[in-house]
């Protein structure tokens, strides 16, 4: 082939797949954002279990009341017990 046939390239990416700077900024967006939901998922959650309703909440409690019952906003691990 000869030197004045020789086809230029003038993009350094055009050889890439991903030629196109929306297809590069979309990669990296899609990278970022699941470093940080592996990151969310890694960290797990962290918030304090709060009660939602409690059987002997405003009641008279007498002798005959031996148990109560505490209903949390999420499921808790039983495994702690």
């Amino acid at each position: 082939m000869s030197i004045f046939k020789k086809k230029i390239n003038p993009s350094p990416f055009a050889n890439l797949p991903f030629k196109q700077p929306i297809d590069r900024t979309a990669i990296f967006l899609m990278l970022v954002l699941s470093v940080l939901i592996g990151l969310l998922l890694l960290s797990g959650d962290r918030t304090a279990p709060r009660v939602r309703e409690f059987t002997w909440e405003n009641k008279q409690i007498g002798a005959e009341d031996t148990g109560f019952i505490l209903t949390f906003f999420r499921p808790m691990n039983q495994s702690h017990r």
